[in-house]
């Protein structure tokens, strides 16, 4: 535990944790909620997203890793069982949503979705070792690489080719390769992360590192859309860990100049992360929602560490100051006002990569580049 982290470790392994533990996932099924209210109880919502499952899977292994006491490991693993049980299908992949039941009701095929259940299959096979959750990576990837992948470069959408293409669900593909290297030490990975950083190097960032372009043609073609800061701080990150990882000395400059820009162009005059500005760095969604905050949080801890302490400060002060402790308020407007109706499932994920301190090993390489 560090100084700087001090404070996020406490609200997650004392607050969070057991509250997501105990009202955030039904003990039935072993289905994860898609969101509780602010009392912290389930709001029913009639389906939920696949994403959100390998995303709460993923926080609670990680939490068993890092020592939490709680059932943390049971709920992950039962978490996947269900998820396998209803969620896959060797045609269509893994769903997008399952209904309360557990059944999938959804079937598109979606790559960010397959991204972040590799993301918790990496996680639990790293914590277990256990030999079907190595099966069900190997079979993952076998049909992204025989439904979806393109012939222009990475892979498509889903599996009606939906468009426009985004770089989004490669940002999560590159993170769930990188922690299925770590998970496994298998070099294959590693290879297949190298592809993405390809089509972020040729398609998906500037050469002047201003931004990270979000939506594409068929072939790659840049469409208008506004850039999205957090996006950039996660890609600073991972390009950070590629770099770690792979020995490539090229990447860290570009991590540092998508931080900078970033950095100059999406906070908001109080400090905070906005949810979108235009090529010019004028605000072009006017919010700023809870997880860019998260990813420029991970972010300060590489590239400006002194200011971790007082953005960590704000998000207590604003976004976790919930009367029930353990939850969130999502979602302000740009004049501070919340704008919430519930607190999602799926900022846990982030939440957990602002609030632990990031490896130190990763810390050190970013700080010696200053």
């Amino acid at each position: 535990m560090t100084r700087l982290t001090s404070r996020g470790l406490n609200w997650l392994f004392d607050s969070a944790m057991p509250l997501w533990a105990d009202h955030g996932v039904d003990p039935r099924t072993g289905i994860f909620f898609e969101a509780l209210d602010f009392n912290g109880h389930d709001t029913g919502l009639p389906t939920v997203r696949v994403r959100v499952q390998a995303r709460q899977i993923y926080v609670f292994a990680s939490a068993h890793a890092a020592g939490w006491s709680g059932p943390a490991l049971e709920l992950a693993e039962a978490g996947m069982f269900s998820l396998r049980a209803g969620g896959w299908r060797s045609d269509r992949g893994w769903a997008a949503q399952l209904d309360r039941t557990g059944h999938g009701v959804q079937w598109p095929g979606d790559l960010y979705d397959h991204a972040f259940v590799l993301f918790a299959l990496a996680c639990l096979f790293e914590v277990t070792g256990a030999p079907e959750y190595r099966r069900y990576i190997d079979e993952t990837l076998a049909f992204l690489d025989r439904e979806l992948k393109d012939e222009n470069g990475g892979y498509r959408e889903d599996l009606n080719a939906t468009t426009p293409r985004r770089q989004n669900p490669h940002m999560h593909l590159l993170e769930a390769l990188l922690s299925l290297h770590a998970a496994t030490g298998d070099d294959e990975f590693l290879r297949r992360a190298e592809a993405i950083y390809a089509l972020f190097d040729n398609h998906f960032v500037n050469p002047d590192g201003a931004g990270v372009h979000e939506v594409f043609g068929p072939q790659w073609q840049r469409q208008s859309a506004p850039f999205e800061p957090g996006h950039a701080f996660e890609w600073a990150f991972l390009l950070s860990a590629l770099e770690l990882s792979s020995g490539q000395t090229a990447l860290m400059p570009r991590a540092r100049a998508l931080f900078i820009h970033a950095r100059q162009s999406g906070l908001s005059p109080d400090g905070f992360v906005v949810d979108g500005v235009d090529a010019s760095g004028c605000v072009a969604v006017a919010s700023r929602r809870l997880w860019p905050q998260t990813e420029y949080l991970r972010a300060l801890q590489l590239f400006a560490p002194s200011d971790y302490d007082a953005l960590q400060m704000a998000i207590f002060d604003s976004y976790l100051a919930t009367e029930t402790a353990g939850l969130w308020h999502d979602l302000y407007d740009l004049d501070a006002t919340m704008q919430s109706v519930q607190v999602p499932a799926s900022t846990l994920y982030h939440l957990w990569g602002g609030l632990m301190p990031v490896n130190e090993e990763l810390a050190s390489l970013c700080q010696s580049h200053n």
